[in-house]
């Protein structure tokens, strides 16, 4: 949407085997950004994802792009999220401030641990740093150690997995 951008054809599309992926990129008003729009919703997601032509697809596009990014459903909000994420190299786990309970990011990144996802970093979104109470935040990385985190809040992120190969 913030792209101005139909979502008549894309993703679901060529996941059905309707269209080829290179038909339904379009680009963007940023030179080097492409976008691939989700298309019409699937009845079953998880199952057309876990396919192997999911594989051939990402694989393929990665012989074209640098970096793809996927803009994907909350993760406990369908399983189709949880079952792509194993597939790619990273996943940003977003988080909406005052907004998102503590109970849910942790069901969240574990479940993505769980299926050996590489979750590299979490992105608060939301933030008004315009607030009174946030104005502080800005100078306090210059007076304060970083916050130490025990072991019983911790959760165990798995190893990061090997880069996917690129084809050549």
């Amino acid at each position: 949407e913030a792209f101005g951008i139909s979502s008549k054809l894309g993703l679901s599309e060529v996941l059905k085997q309707e269209v080829n992926w290179q038909e339904v990129v379009v680009p963007t008003s940023y030179p080097s950004l492409f976008i691939l729009p989700r298309g019409k919703s699937l009845s079953q997601p998880s199952e057309h994802l876990l396919r192997d032509s999911t594989d051939v697809l990402l694989k393929e596009m990665y012989k074209h792009y640098e970096y793809i990014l996927i803009d994907s459903s909350p993760v406990l909000a369908a399983d189709d999220t949880a079952s792509l994420a194993p597939k790619i190299d990273a996943t940003l786990f977003v988080v909406r401030l005052s907004y998102t309970s503590a109970r849910l990011i942790r069901k969240g990144l574990e479940l993505l641990y769980g299926r050996q996802v590489n979750v590299p970093g979490i992105i608060l979104n939301f933030v008004d740093t315009s607030l009174p109470e946030y104005y502080y935040y800005q100078y306090a990385e210059y007076y304060n150690p970083p916050a130490s985190v025990t072991d019983d809040e911790a959760l165990t992120a798995p190893p990061p997995r090997e880069p996917a190969k690129q084809p050549s």
